[in-house]
């Protein structure tokens, strides 16, 4: 057979579509990435990349997002409740909170006058304040019953009582211990009732067991005197008024009662002479 004519034969064989031109198939051409509608559009891009990482996260990744999502849900419902009861549990506080700013400031304040007074008990007919009192005023009341009592700026050198008396008093000096002539201890004290700070104070002798049982009292102290004997005190000679001392030698004749309210002692005086 002719080749020309086998040639033709195989051309009749084959089917429309094969014998199609090259140029009548489709072009496809590379797709160029818009980069300004990804820099419009970032959202969008981000949603494409996590919607591509989800795909590719395994099992164990997918489960991890389960429970974050379950705690944000829980963490939704917790600032619910918490903007729900603001108004009830916020007042409360707030008043607590400035109640507790109120007590801790008060040192830093000035004290009312109900505030000082507290503990402090005054002897009216000896015009004495105790602070903080060993025996109340109503036992002291109680402990004088029937006995004469005397303001110890009052008593004179000359004063006598046929009765028990007694008078009341502030220790404003305290001498050493001395020996007598005969070497007994013995103390000699001053104490003032505060009435009149110019007035000059009271010399109290003291001996025996009076001065066993009652020398270690402080200086400042109120103490009353029960029964002491009244004298004259020599070293006040040469004066217009002579001035009286008392003495006491039994444990008894002291009775302590407190820490005196109005006491003080000058540290120093300035230029001006105060």
């Amino acid at each position: 057979m002719d080749p020309l004519d086998d040639l033709l034969t195989q051309l009749e064989d084959v089917e429309p579509e094969e014998l199609k031109p090259m140029s009548t198939a489709k072009k496809i051409e590379p797709r160029i990435p818009d980069i300004f509608q990804e820099e419009c559009n970032p959202q969008e891009n981000d949603k494409e990349s996590n919607s591509k990482e989800f795909v590719d996260e395994n099992s164990d990744d997918e489960e991890l997002y389960i429970k974050k999502r379950e705690l944000t849900e829980q963490g939704a419902n917790l600032e619910r409740y918490l903007k729900k009861n603001a108004s009830t549990s916020g007042p409360s506080a707030t008043n607590a909170w400035k109640t507790n700013k109120k007590s801790m400031l008060t040192g830093l304040t000035k004290p009312d006058s109900a505030a000082v007074t507290v503990g402090i008990v005054r002897f009216d007919k000896f015009h004495i304040s105790t602070r903080n009192p060993k025996i109340s005023a109503s036992s002291f009341g109680a402990f004088t019953a029937g006995m004469k009592l005397e303001v110890l700026s009052n008593l004179k050198p000359t004063s006598t009582f046929k009765e028990a008396w007694c008078t009341m008093g502030v220790i404003v000096e305290k001498g050493f211990k001395k020996k007598s002539a005969n070497g007994n201890d013995f103390l000699i004290w001053k104490v003032h009732d505060l009435k009149d700070c110019q007035t000059p104070p009271v010399k109290l002798l003291m001996f025996g067991d009076a001065v066993k049982d009652h020398w270690e009292i402080k200086l400042g102290q109120v103490i009353a005197l029960v029964s002491a004997q009244i004298g004259d005190d020599s070293s006040a000679s040469g004066k217009k008024a002579a001035a009286a001392v008392l003495k006491v030698g039994k444990s008894n004749n002291i009775v302590e009662i407190g820490q005196s309210a109005h006491f003080g002692i000058c540290r120093g005086l300035i230029l001006a002479g105060i």
